[in-house]
């Protein structure tokens, strides 16, 4: 059975490698875009650990046994001040490794997501995702979430 749980310190090492493997099957869709730092295992260990220990960002992850089967990373972000709805929570990563995927753990982490955003009082939970990505597409879509505003893009 598979279970969801805040991370902790302990668990950055390992969510970080699950991490590296989301961003890089990005580069599928563009390999400028999604070029990935040499760096890149050391940020996410950095922005893992502070995601554990800020009270404004949510590192959560769902496990069976000892296996890691996928986490969720949020945050509550600051708009800026022209606007009356001030903060937003970000759900910036969700990822269910391939075994687990259809089980419903990509619907517990987003209910930990969603508890998160809920319990700052916030209005709005956004995502971004590549629209080339249709798995995704299609289980935020099961989640409630609706085309909002569409970013564009000009190499040079």
């Amino acid at each position: 059975m598979v279970t969801v749980r805040k991370a902790r310190l302990t668990d950055v090492n390992a969510l970080s490698e699950l991490a590296l493997r989301l961003i890089k099957s990005h580069t599928a869709y563009d390999g400028l875009f999604y070029k990935v730092s040499p760096t890149l295992k050391k940020e996410y260990l950095k922005y893992f650990n502070r995601a554990v220990r800020s009270k404004n960002w949510l590192l959560v992850l769902a496990e069976e046994g000892n296996e890691i089967a996928g986490y969720a990373l949020a945050a509550i972000e600051k708009r800026p001040p022209v606007y009356s709805l001030q903060k937003r929570c970000m759900l910036h990563d969700l990822f269910v490794e391939t075994r687990f995927r259809g089980k419903g753990v990509s619907r517990q982490l987003f209910k930990m997501v969603l508890a998160f955003a809920k319990s700052k009082k916030i209005k709005m939970l956004q995502v971004t995702v590549d629209e080339r990505n249709n798995g995704a597409i299609n289980v935020y879509g099961k989640f409630g979430f609706e085309y909002y505003d569409k970013t564009m893009a000009m190499k040079l």
